[in-house]
């Protein structure tokens, strides 16, 4: 017999043929939170985390949430009508909503085996528990769907156009002080009602299954009894909107999607144990950073390592309540002395980007290695500006062709040597590259995604044809592929 109360993760290796419905929408959306068999890294607790820069996460936060709106607008324009039907509206946005937290789920999972997880040294990341799958997929349209349902039916207007709101320039100053300020009402009210659950004996039991979890992910955000669900996704944001409108400052539709946005990515963000320094993106970082009440990844995943009547950090967006009513715990990796705040990281992963920063269409020469007769056939531009990766075709005597790829990030390390490494700088002022090439450390392997026609060959000269916008790209652009691809 199942232990209901067990947080065993059995299935992700078991016969898929036996799998239930769940477990298969886990595996095609690829939403693990750890992939099954793939190892974690495992840090001490006194090795240094890197950081999340906060403006990376607005961005993240900001084009994701535009998107919806922006196929709002495009809508309204193409079918020249005054506004959409509501049942629209849902569908739109909840869609929307639904794909954006599981990209974020996603990029979680390829962070976690990048950086590995906080208390990692000594337990393991909980997986997706063998009797609460089902539970765990249906909390993800719940928590959309009843957020987005709420947000049409209070604050929707049919007769207000994306573009008739933003077309204010005040409505982009108070978008500023609302996100900020969302943050802070919306965490009073879950402190209230969260501390409530831990101190209150006969409100334990209804948050006694999301404390299952003493090292949760980022599925297990909402994973719950029905009672937390209400409040967590509706009774919670419900306050908050009427907080808003008691305060004479309502939110309409568009602001508290916008806000609807950030909540969710830190409610995801909170849950995944990343063994990074990262703080929720917050309009009111730099107040809250100044007083001590500034949340980071460790401090809820601290709370879930406690339980009834000895927890702490009550908070989900920020320490403010925490702070004011003395319940805050001291972080034990997440310390500021503890962040190598040279090592700074996208919240995406590293993905590939065909551009070349100083090269705007133009032919780009190369000059390969003597011994190494080779056909450059894409350049891929990673973390930094003046560190890429340089993916060729090469040709040996016998004629025979075999592709060979090598991504270098800005710290040097490489993490796809293949049957050679190759390695290209490019300074400032010029387009020139230099070629070198060393042995293999790895087996080869072959990133066979990467489009390869913009090369040609001229002996020993390679012709490249760089494809980029402007070099405002590699600061702006590369994070706006990486976010929406």
């Amino acid at each position: 017999m199942n232990n209901p109360r067990s947080m065993k993760s059995t299935w992700p290796l078991s016969n898929k043929s036996e799998w239930k419905l769940s477990q298969q929408i886990i595996h095609v959306l690829d939403v693990y939170p750890i992939q099954p068999g793939k190892e974690v890294p495992v840090h001490p607790k006194t090795e240094k985390l890197p950081y999340f820069a906060q403006w990376q996460s607005h961005v993240w936060v900001l084009l994701h949430a535009f998107i919806p709106i922006a196929i709002h607008q495009s809508l309204l324009s193409v079918t020249h009508e005054e506004g959409l039907h509501p049942v629209i509206i849902f569908g739109l946005y909840f869609v929307t909503f639904s794909w954006t937290v599981i990209r974020q789920v996603r990029a979680s999972q390829k962070l976690g085996h990048e950086y590995g997880f906080l208390d990692g040294d000594v337990h393991d990341r909980d997986g997706i528990p063998d009797i609460g799958v089902d539970k765990v997929v249906t909390s993800l349209y719940k928590t959309t769907g009843s957020r987005i349902f709420m947000a049409t039916h209070i604050s929707y207007k049919v007769s207000q156009s994306p573009a008739s709101v933003m077309s204010d320039p005040y409505w982009w100053g108070w978008l500023w002080f609302q996100i900020g300020l969302y943050g802070v009402i919306l965490d009073f009210w879950f402190y209230v009602y969260h501390r409530a659950m831990h101190d209150i004996d006969v409100l334990w039991k209804y948050h006694r299954t999301h404390h299952l979890t003493k090292h949760p992910n980022t599925l297990l955000a909402a994973f719950a009894d029905h009672e937390q669900e209400f409040f967590d996704m509706v009774g919670v944001p419900f306050l908050t909107w009427a907080t808003f409108w008691a305060f004479g400052i309502p939110l309409g539709f568009y602001e508290w999607w916008i806000c609807h946005q950030y909540i969710a990515f830190t409610e995801v963000l909170g849950h995944s144990g990343l063994r990074v320094y990262g703080m929720p993106p917050s309009t009111f970082s730099w107040i809250l950073t100044l007083v001590g009440a500034e949340l980071v990844i460790e401090d809820h995943d601290l709370h879930h390592r406690k339980g009834y009547r000895k927890s702490h950090n009550y908070g989900k967006q920020t320490r403010v309540w925490d702070r004011l009513f003395g319940t805050c715990h001291e972080r034990i990796e997440a310390k500021k002395e503890n962040v190598n705040w040279n090592e700074c990281h996208r919240w995406t992963s590293p993905t590939f980007v065909i551009c070349c920063t100083q090269c705007h269409g133009e032919t780009m020469s190369i000059k390969p290695s003597d011994t190494t007769p080779a056909l450059a056939t894409s350049i891929i531009e990673t973390q930094s500006t003046e560190t890429f990766a340089v993916t060729i075709a090469a040709t040996e005597t016998g004629g025979t062709e075999f592709a060979t790829a090598a991504l270098f990030l800005e710290s040097g390390t490489t993490l796809g040597i293949t049957s050679e490494a190759i390695t290209a700088t490019q300074d400032a002022t010029t387009t020139t590259m230099a070629v070198t090439t060393s042995a293999p450390t790895q087996p080869p392997k072959t990133y066979e995604d990467i489009p390869s026609p913009y090369a040609a060959t001229d002996g020993t000269t390679f012709k490249v044809h760089c494809e980029s916008f402007s070099s405002v790209y590699s600061i702006f652009g590369n994070i706006i592929t990486d976010t929406l691809g």
